[in-house]
């Protein structure tokens, strides 16, 4: 005979109930996106350190990995809690825990705080400007998120805010060392990419955004015109990407994987913008341009660091 759940032992129904609750807040930081976001201030302190890193550099890659992961944990949930009148009219996100209630506002401002001023703590040890240039990413995020500002609404302000926000992330890895021209191109490439991909996402959630009132680019303009802004938008970091490898400013260690990769992102753009009409299909391929990127910056940093 099973036994009911009024039968379970109190100390495993309590552990199944924290074991639910630690589950749905953890969704509710978006982690997919909060690592991706991780990604650049490691890519800033990386490149920033061209062929020199070794083992007297664990702990403060360590300590930059746990802070990127805060700063943009705490940025996220803003984002998520400021934008939840408008998640709650998205069919996609009904079952995340925030829109349906099963995580209490309170609790994400409270994990908010905590995640912002760890990260920022932790990026105060790495130093002055780290901790300077991190601060700017959360203000960024409110510029963006925040319902007084509006900055979503505001389609040019709107895509300024994420090159600044990329931007100041990659130097809050950098910190002060930028004495070559190759994290300063990385910052500016890095920059135009996140601002393309967010062109992207507003197209995927088009109709919530709609729904909700909000004035995204992809409302205003619609979801074709913004399709061809960001293809615009890629094509342009890929140009960035030659002409820095021509300049000098590039090693062909860093340029090539995604000047390669450049050739399957144009022939794979092509094919799907020719069968797809009103961004259909669109969240498909965000996440094939989304993996072809990491693996191009992974292959690209593998190279630059043993050949730096």
């Amino acid at each position: 005979m099973t036994a009911s759940a009024a039968d379970m032992p109190a100390s495993r129904s309590d552990s199944m109930s924290w074991t639910s609750v630690v589950l749905d807040h953890w969704r509710s930081l978006r982690p997919a996106e909060v690592l991706l976001m991780t990604s650049f201030p490691m890519a800033g302190f990386l490149l920033s350190r061209p062929g020199r890193a070794g083992l007297a550099d664990v702990p403060a890659l360590l300590t930059c990995l746990v802070a990127s992961f805060c700063v943009a944990g705490s940025a996220y949930v803003f984002n998520s809690l400021e934008g939840l009148h408008a998640d709650r009219l998205n069919h996609r996100l009904a079952d995340h825990a925030l829109v349906a209630g099963r995580v209490t506002e309170s609790s994400m401002r409270g994990l908010m705080i905590a995640l912002g001023v760890v990260g920022l703590a932790a990026f105060a040890w790495l130093g002055p400007a780290s901790v300077v240039m991190a601060a700017a990413v959360l203000l960024w995020g409110y510029l963006y998120s925040g319902r007084r500002f509006r900055g979503k609404e505001r389609p040019g302000i709107s895509s300024l805010l994420h090159c600044a926000g990329a931007a100041s992330f990659f130097f809050a890895g950098a910190g002060s060392r930028l004495g070559t021209p190759v994290p300063l191109v990385g910052a500016v490439l890095l920059a135009i990419l996140f601002a393309t991909g967010h062109l992207h996402h507003e197209i995927v959630d088009y109709e919530a955004d709609r729904e909700a009132g909000l004035r995204t680019l992809a409302v205003r303009y619609g979801v074709r015109k913004s399709l061809w802004l960001g293809s615009s938008g890629f094509l342009l970091f890929y140009v960035l990407v030659a002409l820095a490898w021509y300049r000098g400013w590039w090693p062909a260690s860093l340029a090539a994987p995604f000047l390669l990769g450049a050739i399957a992102h144009a022939v794979v753009l092509k094919w799907w913008l020719a069968r797809t009409s009103e961004g259909r299909g669109v969240y498909t391929y965000r996440s094939f341009y989304r993996v072809l990127f990491l693996g191009m910056a992974a292959v690209a940093g593998i190279l630059y660091l043993a050949t730096g």
